[in-house]
Formats: C-alpha cells, sequence, structure tokens
C-alpha cells in the first residue's frame, strides 16, 4: 500500500471532493480518481459512494481512515528521524572513554550535545579499562577517547588530536605543596611518590628515569592504582599521574583531601590525547567538534 494513496485517500474522504482534494494536493483530477480507484482495487473493497455532488465514505472508509491517520504520521516522523540522521540531530551515539584520560570535558561536551540536540539518544563509558580503539573498530562504541602513543589512523576511523597527555601530580591537604602553583620537578626531591596509572612497575620505572633525568631524587616510588584508596590514607603524601587519571568521581569526591597540579616543564612523551571516531558518523563529527571546544 503506496503512502500517497493513503495520503489521497484521507484528503478526500475529509472534503468528500475528487475535484477538490486533486486541488488541495496539486494533482489533477484524473490522476486523483486513479489513486483512489487503486487504492479501491488493492483492497478489494469501496471506499467511497456518490451522494449528489459529494464521495460519501463507506463503514470502510471509516475504519481505514483511522488507521491511515496513524500510518501517515509515523511515516512522516520516519522522514524527519532521517533527515536529522543527516544532518547529525538525531539518533543515538556511543562514547567510550579510557580510564586515563581527564573526563571534566568530556561531561561538559555531553552536556552541551544534549542541549544541543535533545533528539539524540546519548550514552557513554568512562572507564573503559579495554582497548577503545577495538571498540571503536568493531562498531560497539561510536567515539572513543583514548591515549595513543603515536597518532595513527584506522581504516576509516578520523583521529583528532585533543591534547598532548602531560604529567600531573596529586598533593595531599596537608602537604607543603598544597598551596603552590605552578609545581616543578625540583619541588618534588625528595619525596615518596606513589604511582597513580597502570600500576605497573614498568610504568613507574619510566617516571622514575625522567625524575632522573631531572636530577631530582626522590625517597621510593610505588605503584598503585586506586587513587581513591591510597589519597584517603596518604592525605599527607604527593602522587603522580598521567593528566586525567584521576576520574570526575573520584576527584570531585575527595578533593577535600587532594588537588590535582601539572608538571611544570616536563618532557616525558606520553603521547597524545585523541578522539577517534568513523568519518561517515555526522553525529560522531559534531560531538568530536564539542569536545574540541570543551577540552
Amino acid at each position: 500500500m503506496e503512502i500517497e494513496l493513503l495520503q489521497s485517500f484521507v484528503e478526500v474522504y475529509n472534503v468528500q471532493s475528487i475535484s477538490r482534494a486533486a486541488e488541495n494536493q496539486f494533482i489533477s483530477q484524473s490522476t486523483m480518481t486513479r489513486r483512489i480507484q487503486a487504492l479501491e482495487a488493492e483492497l478489494k473493497i469501496d471506499l467511497f459512494q456518490r451522494k449528489g455532488q459529494l464521495l460519501e465514505p463507506t463503514s470502510a472508509a471509516h475504519a481505514l481512515y483511522k488507521e491511515a491517520g496513524k500510518i501517515i504520521r509515523q511515516h512522516n516522523q520516519a522522514i524527519i528521524k532521517m533527515n536529522q540522521f543527516k544532518t547529525g540531530q538525531g539518533g543515538a551515539l556511543r562514547i567510550g572513554v579510557s580510564p586515563t584520560v581527564k573526563q571534566e570535558p568530556i561531561i561538559r561536551a555531553v552536556s552541551l550535545m544534549k542541549k544541543k540536540y535533545p533528539d539524540v539518544e546519548l550514552s557513554f563509558d568512562c572507564d573503559m579499562q579495554t582497548n577503545v580503539p577495538a571498540f571503536l573498530a568493531n562498531r560497539q562504541i561510536d567515539v572513543g577517547v583514548t591515549v595513543y602513543g603515536e597518532v595513527r589512523g584506522l581504516e576509516g576511523i578520523s583521529c583528532e588530536i585533543l591534547s598532548k597527555n602531560t604529567l600531573a601530580v596529586l598533593v595531599g591537604r596537608n602537604h607543603r605543596l598544597w598551596n603552590k602553583r605552578p609545581i616543578y620537578p625540583e619541588d618534588l626531591d625528595g619525596e615518596i611518590l606513589y604511582y597513580i596509572g597502570n600500576g605497573t612497575m614498568q610504568s613507574a620505572t619510566a617516571v622514575a628515569q625522567f625524575y632522573k633525568d631531572h636530577h631530582v631524587h626522590f625517597s621510593e616510588l610505588i605503584p598503585c592504582r586506586s587513587i581513591a584508596e591510597e589519597m584517603l590514607y596518604l592525605a599527607q603524601g604527593v602522587g603522580i599521574a598521567h593528566s586525567g587519571v584521576i576520574s570526575s568521581e573520584n576527584y570531585f569526591a575527595f578533593r577535600s583531601l587532594i588537588d590535582v597540579v601539572p608538571v611544570e616543564r616536563t618532557s616525558l612523551d606520553q603521547g597524545y590525547v585523541v578522539a577517534l571516531y568513523d568519518e561517515e558518523n555526522e553525529l560522531a563529527k559534531k560531538f568530536v567538534e564539542q569536545l574540541k571546544e570543551t577540552w
């Protein structure tokens, strides 16, 4: 059953005239007649009976009219939705974020997207422990934000650099460096540092080498996994991390105990924070645009 046949039927039903219905739809009277005849032939039932100058709907026409209205509305809504997809104003967007990336700008970008495109269904995971590019390649997410040691393209995937991933320190409230801004590597000389990150000795060794190169001699570098747990017990100590390892939730929950300060004059190459997305996905493009503004 073609949608234009139903649209013509509804018009004739409303005005009870072939000529007036044709005029309202900007088609010829003969075309309107053929459409009604085609619909009656398809349904194998009469829809109208002539009463003088008017066409009187049959009981079958009354029943069809109710259903036709629903179908036409659904058809129009589908067209609107498809147009929104084309312009990036509707649909669904799945965002995956590595836990080694700071989350505040991502949350702000999500908030902006919701305001600008309220019809877009947004979902995001800010604690993806697995390989973000793999999820993107398998189309399990539409946008991935992660840290790359080197920026390299994936087939069909665009890559936008958001920032250089820098080193940061997590300072306890009772520590001598709590109110110091900025913090330099030499300010940490002699400290016991807690490495917040992947929790691997390999990562901690790389940081240790960096400080050695900068002639900073700390007492000990201890890898640990949970910033919240460690900083609760070590509120007087100093942790060190790649920027953004601390999640927004943890930061706001424990900001009375800790603060996060970038380490100035560092040259430790920890890669780039990048946004990866399907280059054909208009919604993903728009989200990355918001992300670049909020970063």
